[in-house]
This record gives C-alpha cells, sequence and structure tokens, in this order.
C-alpha cells in the first residue's frame, strides 16, 4: 500500500518541477543550443532533482536549488561535448606505418583481402 505522505510529498515535487518547467528551460537553452540537446539536458535535470531530492532532508530554496542543478548539468554537457570532439582527432598523422612490420598493406591490392 502507498504511504500518503511519499505520495503527497511526490506530487509537491512534480508540481514544483512543473512550476519552474520555464526557467529551467531557458537556462539550458542559454547554454545549449541545438533543441535536441536541450531536451536532453532538461531530462538529465529532472532526473538529477529527483535522485537528489530522495537523499536531501530539506531544500530551503528550491527554485535556486534547481537552478544550480540545471547549470550543472548544462556544464556535465559541455565536458562530455568537449570529450567526445577530443576523440575524434584523426590520428593518421600519429601512426608510423613502418612500426608494425613494413609499409603497410595496399588496400587494392587483391591478394591482401
Amino acid at each position: 500500500m502507498p504511504d500518503k505522505d511519499q505520495d503527497r510529498g511526490d506530487k509537491e515535487l512534480i508540481a514544483l518541477i512543473d512550476e519552474h518547467k520555464q526557467l529551467l528551460r531557458s537556462i539550458i537553452v542559454s547554454s545549449v543550443h541545438n533543441p535536441v540537446d536541450v531536451d536532453d539536458v532538461y531530462q538529465e535535470t529532472v532526473l538529477a532533482v529527483l535522485k537528489h531530492f530522495c537523499k536531501t532532508e530539506e531544500v530551503k530554496n528550491p527554485k535556486a536549488w534547481m537552478v544550480k542543478i540545471a547549470k550543472n548539468q548544462c556544464i556535465a554537457f559541455h565536458r562530455r561535448e568537449q570529450r567526445e570532439a577530443n576523440r575524434d582527432i584523426d590520428l593518421a598523422p600519429f601512426i608510423n606505418p613502418y612500426a608494425f612490420g613494413g609499409g603497410g598493406c595496399n588496400c587494392a591490392d587483391e591478394t591482401h583481402l
């Protein structure tokens, strides 16, 4: 049987998130410009709010608390973007083709297929 206090707390939290949805989204839009990424970061923000709300005893200023979480999620998004951009570096200039026993294989040479 569901706990009535828990159910009321869940409803209050959902109402709180809904009340500040536009503010949170505007913060995210100002930092993340791709609409699909905005939706992703907003979802991550709501998830983080839900996770932290369960752990936190009392939030004195819920609006400021959620704004901080949204900003932190934007920072995390940009860090992920930067890491992914660094992975896409072309490594060909740094690879010595002779390091592995010769000049490599000629892909046009049918004997190596």
